[in-house]
């Protein structure tokens, strides 16, 4: 399991990023951070795992709460799922 790259971006940044590209584009908390082309690279490199993170994020600690783009460990979750049921609907 790889999981470097997520160590990278953070789960918050990460699951801000991908709501943003796959829900509502109009969510941009992701571009709030610190070190955007580190992150974006470390997002790009490693959409094979990407489903693998998500699920990360939904069993994630309450400390995911405690990021810089002003997401709450709720609002995190539910993204996480938000995506993870696109995704599913995608792939049938």
């Amino acid at each position: 399991m790889e999981l470097r790259n997520l160590k990278t971006m953070g789960i918050a940044w990460f699951i801000s990023r991908k709501y943003g590209e796959a829900i509502d584009i109009k969510h941009q908390n992701w571009e709030n951070a610190s070190e955007l082309d580190t992150r974006i690279s470390a997002y790009n490199r490693s959409r094979k795992d990407h489903y693998m993170y998500l699920r990360k994020a939904l069993e994630a600690k309450d400390s995911i709460g405690r990021n810089t783009i002003g997401l709450s460990v709720d609002e995190i979750k539910k993204m996480a799922a938000e995506i993870c049921v696109l995704l599913l609907k995608e792939s049938m």
